[in-house]
């Protein structure tokens, strides 16, 4: 008798105790809403807004009209993981501890974006386009939604379908906005889009035949055409002035560009240099139409810009490693500035055992730093292919000096861990990707290959497996001949 009394006011007292916590949790409900979008492997040269003038990328040009387009953003790695990890937890990879696809997952002690805007009230989403962003990776923490089954993608390779079409994503967005999105409290929802990743589709019943011959453009058309579909929604139902809208892409595609072919191993700026829109209601942000910032940023900027546009400061605690884009007094932070950003790909030695690469940008200058340093003058050399290091050996001692000042400042958040152990039917789906050879331990090597002279490698490696899968072993065979003598 006495138990069963106890237990009827314990259970009182848990009744009471939840809703204090429910009264005193952080809420934001006349926050704004924020849409993040991340457009994955898409080049900022091959959008209207950028240039590109066979590109038709109108809703893309809409949002830079209407909003705050960065000229000159930078990923801090041209991997979809670790790059979204960035943009995620405000850290850089040597910090958050993910440097390739599908290793390991993210610390479960490193706060992320999401479970900020949780916090404070916010009811949070995201739609995953491709199993490398699977929750097991961890950046589904703080999403109270986390829509990330690619099992029936319309999108994939050699009959393993591992990526979901900008139009499922879409569709499965507006299905929970639909039911979730009118609710009085703000929301977070992340739209991740994979169509311009390979393989590519020219979508010839949406697009006709201007992009006969470039898929590449298609998949970006069509991902744009879809993402009408969100604006629309926004419009329809009287929520884009109170909407921040986040378009950011998380690397770009090598296209054949210093003989990459897809991305991953280089960080020239085929790989690096991604689009960065914001389109930003009301004014939050003073002269925030049609402006065009020529600054050097970084994806690592987007936690504290977006959680400060929001009205959620970034806490002390949080020691985020990038910085408000906007200035004190809602003013775009000077262009006279001269920052540096950082970056790196770390998948030639944890893949091949080749050296791996960082880069600094800063004005118009960047070091790669690998076997053979390279520096370049991007506003003369865009394409990157006047190799400036041995004409200037000041200026790269003083971008060597700049990245050794990066570099100490990295420290690492992450706790060590084991590599994830992945199942024959998941390392299946990555290799419908082109995601072969993963691995997290460096090869011994007594002298690391450059990857200047290793690049064609991971394309010969790939097109023999292609050659497998359609049945063709002889000729697959003969390219893996030749890769191993090469290599040895």
């Amino acid at each position: 008798m006495k138990r069963s009394v106890f237990f009827r006011w314990l259970i009182v007292g848990l009744a009471l105790a939840g809703v204090i916590l429910f009264m005193f949790r952080p809420t934001s409900s006349n926050g704004p809403n924020v849409l993040l979008i991340t457009l994955d492997t898409t080049r900022a040269d091959h959008i209207g807004c950028y240039g590109a003038t066979t590109a038709r990328t109108p809703v893309l040009d809409r949002m830079a009209a209407e909003g705050i387009l960065f000229e000159r953003a930078y990923t801090p790695v041209p991997l979809t993981l670790p790059s979204h990890a960035t943009i995620l937890t405000g850290l850089l990879p040597p910090e958050h501890g993910l440097r390739i696809n599908a290793v390991k997952s993210l610390d479960s002690g490193i706060p992320t974006l999401a479970e900020h805007f949780d916090q404070h009230g916010y009811r949070t989403s995201a739609f995953i386009a491709s199993y490398v962003l699977n929750s097991r990776f961890g950046l589904n923490r703080g999403f109270g939604y986390y829509n990330d089954d690619v099992t029936n993608g319309e999108k994939g390779e050699h009959g393993v379908h591992q990526l979901r079409s900008a139009r499922q994503i879409v569709n499965a967005s507006l299905d929970w906005l639909n039911s979730e999105g009118t609710s009085s409290d703000p929301f977070f929802c992340w739209v991740h889009i994979v169509d311009p990743h390979m393989p590519y589709q020219k979508h010839p019943k949406e697009l006709g035949s201007d992009f006969a011959g470039n898929a590449y453009e298609a998949e970006i058309a069509f991902a744009d055409q879809h993402l009408g579909r969100l604006i629309a929604w926004l419009e329809e139902h009287n929520k884009l002035e109170n909407t921040i809208v986040v378009i950011v892409g998380d690397h770009g595609e090598g296209l054949g560009e210093h003989g990459e072919t897809e991305h991953g191993y280089m960080v020239y700026e085929s790989t690096m240099h991604v689009p960065l829109i914001f389109r930003i209601p009301g004014d939050m942000v003073a002269d925030s139409r049609g402006k065009r910032i020529n600054q050097v940023v970084s994806l690592v900027d987007l936690y504290p810009t977006i959680g400060d546009l929001a009205g959620l400061p970034i806490t002390s605690s949080l020691e985020v490693s990038g910085q408000n884009l906007f200035a004190v007094g809602d003013t775009i932070a000077s262009e006279n500035d001269s920052p540096c950003v950082y970056g790196e790909s770390e998948a030639p030695l944890l893949e091949a055992g080749w050296s791996p690469l960082q880069c600094v940008i800063s004005d118009q200058r960047k070091y790669i730093r690998t076997q053979r340093p390279e520096l370049y003058d991007l506003a003369s050399d865009p394409k990157e292919l006047n190799n400036l290091a041995e004409q200037h050996p000041e200026q790269l001692d003083r971008l060597e000096e700049r990245w050794k000042q990066l570099e100490a400042g990295l420290e690492p958040r992450n706790k060590p861990t084991e590599n994830l152990t992945l199942r024959a039917s998941e390392l299946k789906a990555l290799e419908s990707l082109g995601y072969v050879g993963s691995g997290g331990n460096p090869l011994a090597s007594v002298t690391r290959r450059d990857i200047k002279d290793v690049v064609q490698y991971p394309d010969m490696l790939e097109q023999s497996q292609g050659l497998i899968s359609g049945g063709q072993l002889d000729e697959a065979s003969a390219i893996l001949e030749d890769e191993v003598r090469i290599n040895l």
